[in-house]
């Protein structure tokens, strides 16, 4: 399931987590596929040993990582954004790592620093870090963002840029964001062989 209710508790998920584990390992065995989780919107802390890796073979966790959400994020600078990528999520991946004993990746992340090009729900105010830079500190900004946050979630067992296209937001489009030189050239689709 992916982004579950932030409001279901914690046991209600991993009691789910635990029954569609076993329901998929009914069919296809940890060798054939991974069963993947995601944090619904909590403390990682919160699956501490509720999913031993040797109970639980081929299991992976999964966080999503944006920074446009919240009130706090919108009020910060892009220095803030730069300083919570590099040091706090930095810090989360490493712990993650460590204490919670699975394989993990960051499902989602963007560039989207703009609550407002991409809600239909969340109420104004709409300010955002880049609003006052002009459009040459625009584009160093989102290359440092998109650099940090790199190298921040290849501390994981991997990542997915949230969208590949999109038609309006460029932030949020992995591949307007290679053209636009905010992501590495070697990201492009050109840059791999077509699937035969």
């Amino acid at each position: 399931m992916n982004e579950p209710r932030w409001d279901v508790p914690t046991p209600i998920l991993i009691d789910y987590y635990r029954r569609a584990w076993r329901a998929v390992r009914r069919h296809l065995p940890p060798e054939q596929a991974v069963v993947m989780f995601h944090d619904g919107f909590r403390d990682w802390r919160e699956y501490l040993g509720h999913f031993p890796p040797a109970d639980y073979p081929n299991l992976w966790f999964d966080v999503h990582r944006y920074q446009c959400f919240t009130r706090e994020d919108l009020d910060a600078d892009i220095f803030e954004h730069l300083r919570k990528t590099a040091i706090d999520l930095r810090a989360e991946a490493d712990a993650i790592r460590a204490e919670l004993q699975l394989p993990t990746i960051c499902g989602e992340w963007s560039l989207g620093l703009d609550l407002e090009v991409v809600s239909l729900w969340a109420e104004g105010p709409f300010n955002h870090p880049l609003e006052a830079l002009d459009p040459f500190q625009q584009e160093v900004a989102m290359r440092a963002y998109a650099a940090t946050q790199l190298l921040t979630f290849e501390r994981y067992d991997g990542w997915c840029f949230w969208n590949y296209k999109t038609e309006t937001t460029p932030a949020w489009s992995l591949r307007e964001g290679v053209a636009r030189g905010w992501l590495p050239p070697s990201f492009a689709a050109t840059a791999y062989p077509p699937l035969d």
